[in-house]
């Protein structure tokens, strides 16, 4: 019965925990999330001990620290604002940098061209998806490489004939004269261009 309580409490705290994600989710975390504390408990309820010594007693006191940590973490879980009071403000920022050159509803390849701090060059992947996820739901089609498949699932995927297209790069001195840079984000450099690669005035 005790393993039983748990394993419906630490289910309950999963589905809850995945609702406050902010950003992308991993399934496979998801599913250590559920299997490593089930194998836990699983553990505790075995504990096999020297005849002769009560193991009750250390069963029922193994499963009462059990519970305990686990009606933590699910206070801590709770605590977390759920995703529709969270949010990145590099994001916002980026979207209302490119909302102005994108005709509504158009389609428009978002890229990923190296996007990150200068000494690492490595993609921000939160606002990278943040400003995707940002664009489809404000009414335009956002594409992606075939590198973010797995991601974003193929309606996603880039045929190449976008009219617009979105660059995040790592912002540099020179990125001011790049064609189509409408601004800078954190450590991020913005363009927007058409297929051919020219700038774009704002829509009227």
């Amino acid at each position: 019965m005790g393993l039983g309580a748990l394993t419906l409490l630490g289910c309950v705290a999963a589905v809850v925990a995945v609702t406050h994600v902010v950003g992308f989710i991993f399934g496979y975390l998801v599913i250590w999330a559920v299997v490593l504390p089930v194998a836990a408990l699983i553990g505790v309820g075995t504990v096999r001990l020297p005849p002769g010594r009560p193991a009750a007693g250390l069963r029922v006191g193994l499963c009462v620290v059990a519970v305990a940590v686990g009606a933590v973490a699910c206070a801590r879980v709770v605590a977390i604002p759920p995703l529709a009071r969270a949010g990145d403000p590099h994001v916002a920022r980026l979207a209302d940098l490119v909302a102005p050159h994108l005709p509504a509803g158009t389609r428009v390849a978002v890229g990923d061209a190296g996007a990150g701090t200068a000494d690492t060059q490595l993609l921000d992947t939160e606002e990278f998806i943040g400003l995707v996820n940002a664009l489809d739901r404000a009414g335009y089609r956002p594409t992606v490489s075939p590198f973010w498949k797995a991601q974003f699932g193929p309606g996603y995927v880039s045929d190449g004939t976008e009219p617009r297209r979105v660059g995040l790069s790592t912002w540099t001195a020179a990125s001011p004269s790049v064609p189509g840079y409408v601004g800078r984000v954190g450590d991020m450099a913005v363009t927007v261009t058409d297929a051919s690669g020219s700038p774009v005035p704002p829509a009227p």
